[in-house]
């Protein structure tokens, strides 16, 4: 089963702090990733309890370029280079081309980290507890249809490196994601442009 990275939420307590941590600074955490890549391992939990897991590599760069690769068992990767999004499936040899503004795969985690200003479209909060050591932001949509999430905690590390992810999409699946390999230093522009395969089907979307 493959999500979109952008449906998903996740409640998890996060760790007390000597100094306790504000929202301002987990707001910040994210607003400084204007450019950023880490490996992912996810779990799905569907809304009839059966549990799915993919492994993957996010890149991104604000505010709508992104590679996202799931890799086995799904073998599909997602490219915007802000303007056009193009997602192909390997097995399928099939490629949908899609307008970047109408993409569901920019929903969800790629719609939160894309923002300069959270708060105008998030209610933000922080929950206290000991799980995992993490500090969590809590972040729910105030239009959630068109986020494609009831709620979303992103875990940051004592250093501000993001490491986990739990969100719940509006279809009552809930999605777990750690990460890992986490780097902001400079992208390669070539990760945010995409070469159709020889021999693929295309599908333009919305056409």
């Amino acid at each position: 089963m493959r999500l979109i990275f952008g449906y998903l939420i996740l409640w998890m307590p996060f760790a007390l702090a000597a100094e306790p941590v504000t929202i301002a600074q987990l707001e910040g955490y994210i607003l400084s990733l204007d450019q950023t890549e880490f490996a992912f391992n996810q779990r799905v939990i569907d809304s009839n309890g059966e549990i799915s897991l993919s492994t993957g590599r996010l890149a991104y760069q604000r505010p709508d370029m992104f590679r996202l690769a799931y890799l086995a068992p799904d073998n599909v990767v997602i490219v915007s280079d802000g303007v056009q999004v193009w997602t192909y499936d390997a097995i399928l040899n099939q490629v949908i081309i899609s307008g970047a503004e109408n993409s569901q795969a920019a929903k969800g985690f790629l719609a939160i980290i894309s923002r300069d200003d959270l708060n105008t479209d998030f209610e933000l909060g922080i929950e206290i507890g000991q799980e995992a050591q993490l500090d969590w932001l809590l972040i729910t949509p105030f239009d959630k249809d068109f986020f494609q999430f009831e709620n979303c905690a992103i875990g940051f590390d004592k250093s501000g490196t993001i490491a986990q992810l739990r969100l719940q999409d509006v279809l009552g699946n809930e999605i777990e994601a750690m990460f890992s390999e986490v780097t902001t230093a400079n992208l390669d522009p070539s990760l945010f442009s995409f070469k159709i395969p020889d021999g693929a089907e295309i599908i333009q979307d919305g056409s």
